[in-house]
């Protein structure tokens, strides 16, 4: 009987073994990340106040920030813009081809008597701007459109 009850106790141990090892075996390709070398981020070579980011996760941001003078920031560049982005998603191919999808711009602007004023507006439709990118080292060429009209960034490495 004891051996008979050893037995069984072994045989659920094993079993339970088992299971984990098969369970902890699964597909391990959850990981959505974007190995591109593409990922990084960019300043422009026109603006260093503007940057261009790629994350591995498939968000990108292209940032505006107005210069600073003596620790205080120009009122004057873009009509008291002190700061400007637009959030999206993107994807990338082997063959450098690049789709940009961006969901949200935020815009903060700064009165005539200092106030901060942060106003985000959410595209409704999201905009789609397709093109490619060319790398060169550390700098990199991206030429996106929305079907119409195209324009060229360029940037190096930060």
């Amino acid at each position: 009987m004891i051996k008979k009850n050893i037995f069984r106790l072994m045989a659920i141990l094993m079993v339970a073994t088992l299971c984990t090892g098969f369970a902890s075996c699964g597909d391990d390709d959850d990981d959505n990340s974007i190995s591109s070398p593409i990922v990084n981020t960019w300043v422009s070579t026109k603006n260093a106040n503007e940057t261009f980011t790629f994350q591995s996760n498939g968000k990108c941001r292209r940032l505006y920030q107005a210069p600073a003078v003596k620790g205080v920031t120009d009122l004057v560049v873009d009509d008291d813009v002190v700061e400007q982005y637009f959030d999206g998603t993107y994807t990338v191919t082997d063959d450098n081809s690049l789709t940009v999808t961006w969901n949200t711009k935020t815009t903060t602007k700064v009165d005539s008597n200092g106030k901060q004023e942060t106003k985000t507006e959410k595209f409704d439709p999201v905009r789609v701007e397709t093109g490619y990118f060319t790398l060169n080292g550390n700098s990199i060429e991206i030429n996106l459109g929305d079907g119409t009209a195209y324009s060229t960034w360029r940037g190096t490495s930060k």
